[in-house]
């Protein structure tokens, strides 16, 4: 299961255990037959409600981060295009302890830098809305985005052998120019 869906449905059971205890804290009077009918209730309009929010809210809350998190990029972008007009060519690395622009969004660390070719991919990684699914966000300035699932895939294979095992085929553009949307399952 993603953080995502942990922390909602987390935080939605401390709500109705909140809730519960000040209901039960306020209606001392009510009768022992009147709390017993509330529960074949909750049993089955909590999971609605959880699905219902899964269904509506999450996806919501999902492109509002990684739109935030893309405009959060702009400053490292312009910071290494920067450094391209400076010195003609793009960093090897920008590997470094601590993140200097932060993502702006709980749940995405840092951005990730990597040379690809003439040109370089910006990336973040964050949990999917789907369980057991990451989502690559990507900019490449070329529009020539290369992502993969396994580091061992990039030392082991090459050419069509590569293209064959990122397992990169869920690709969705994004409204950006130059971003793409990846996700790993």
């Amino acid at each position: 299961m993603n953080q995502l869906s942990v922390g909602v449905m987390l935080g939605f059971g401390a709500i109705m255990l909140i809730r519960t205890l000040w209901w039960r804290s306020r209606d001392d009077s009510a009768d022992a037959t009147h709390k017993r009918n509330a529960v074949p209730f909750r049993l089955v309009w909590m999971p609605l409600i959880l699905v219902t929010f899964q269904a509506t809210v999450l996806p919501s809350a999902a492109i509002w981060s990684r739109e935030r998190a893309i405009q959060s990029s702009a400053l490292l972008v312009a910071e290494i295009e920067s450094f391209h007009q400076r010195r003609g060519h793009y960093p090897v690395s920008l590997q470094s302890l601590n993140p200097d622009v932060p993502t702006g969004i709980v749940g995405i660390e840092r951005f990730h830098y990597e040379p690809n070719g003439e040109s370089y991919n910006l990336f973040f990684v964050r949990p999917h809305i789907e369980l057991d699914a990451k989502e690559v966000v990507m900019f490449n300035p070329r529009d020539e985005h290369r992502s993969a699932s396994h580091e061992l895939d990039i030392l082991q294979y090459n050419g069509k052998q590569l293209d064959m095992r990122r397992g990169d085929w869920r690709r969705t553009q994004l409204t950006h120019p130059h971003w793409i949307s990846i996700v790993f399952d």
